[in-house]
């Protein structure tokens, strides 16, 4: 590596929370104890800027962990969840990098043996500490993941838990967006209720999430409830960001539950998406209710997906 290379600063991207914090301090202390010319480590974020090149170094801690650390600055869970997933969304391009190294806290993590890893990253041409660094003194590893509760932890499990897969390379599981993330389209910013009267003009019954995903290939699978009164009446399904992205209309033939599927191409992983559900043409009576939305990632090309 060439001295302009390892002289370039170094970026230290983590989730919110102590595990990132306290990675920015190892990371200093290694280059401290190296007593050699190093790069300066600056703390950043994942995004469009990972294009350019340059080494990084990612922290992960457990979405449970990032939750909980964003809960008490942004109070409502939909936003932390909006929040992660806005993080989490560029990392499998940053990750697939050889110029990135991964650090994920678990019982798994061998503190040496990742010293070695990054002092290596972080200086080439200079030896790695072979003794534990004071800041490594009191740290755990496989400290248990701590406890949620209510919306945040449906969040955590259904969105969150499948992004951070998903973020790692091995996501089969799909991201599920829940009834708990959606807005009332007939009372904009309140929590929607899981039916709704379908009764009056042609309208938006529900809206949402403004959540992030990876750029990639995916199938959505919307699912939904008709009342017996409905069948006559026209729907559509669409998801936008910047511009339209994807959309299917849909009678329903009968009452009871039903499933539209359509296939999701996202380009842009900085871009927040909005899922709606519309009613086409007024009607008398009815009612419509959406359990659940579930994006399921498609095998495909990711990086010309996102190119």
């Amino acid at each position: 590596m060439d001295s302009t290379a390892q002289a370039a600063p170094i970026r230290l991207i983590g989730l919110p929370g102590r595990f990132a914090e306290w990675g920015l301090t190892w990371a200093r202390d290694i280059i401290a104890a190296a007593g050699a010319a190093a790069p300066d480590i600056v703390p950043a974020e994942p995004g469009p800027a990972d294009a350019a090149g340059g080494r990084s170094v990612v922290f992960l801690d457990s979405p449970a962990a990032a939750a909980l650390a964003l809960l008490p600055r942004l109070g409502d869970p939909i936003a932390v969840a909006r929040e992660l997933t806005r993080l989490l969304a560029p990392l499998p391009a940053l990750l697939a990098r050889p110029e990135t190294l991964l650090v994920r806290r678990g019982p798994a993590l061998d503190l040496p043996a990742t010293r070695a890893a990054l002092a290596r990253h972080l200086l080439p041409d200079a030896p790695p500490p072979a003794d534990p660094l004071p800041c490594e003194a009191g740290f755990d590893p496989a400290a248990p993941e701590p406890p949620l509760s209510g919306q945040m932890a449906t969040l955590a499990r259904q969105v969150l838990q499948p992004m951070f897969a998903l973020a790692l390379g091995d996501g089969q599981a799909p991201v599920v967006w829940p009834l708990a993330c959606f807005y009332a389209g007939d009372q904009p910013g309140e929590q929607a209720a899981p039916v709704v009267e379908t009764e009056g003009p042609a309208r938006i019954l529900y809206y949402g999430p403004y959540f992030h995903l990876p750029a990639g290939r995916f199938r959505v699978d919307v699912q939904m409830f008709f009342s017996n009164d409905v069948p006559a009446s026209m729907f559509a399904a669409e998801i936008v960001a910047d511009a339209p992205l994807a959309r299917i209309e849909f009678r329903p033939e009968y009452g009871g539950l039903f499933q539209a599927s359509m296939p999701l191409i996202v380009e842009r992983a900085d871009l927040p998406i909005e899922f709606r559900i519309w009613l086409l043409s007024g009607t008398l009576s009815g009612q419509f209710g959406l359990r659940q939305v579930l994006l399921t990632p498609l095998p495909g090309d990711e990086e010309a997906v996102a190119a």
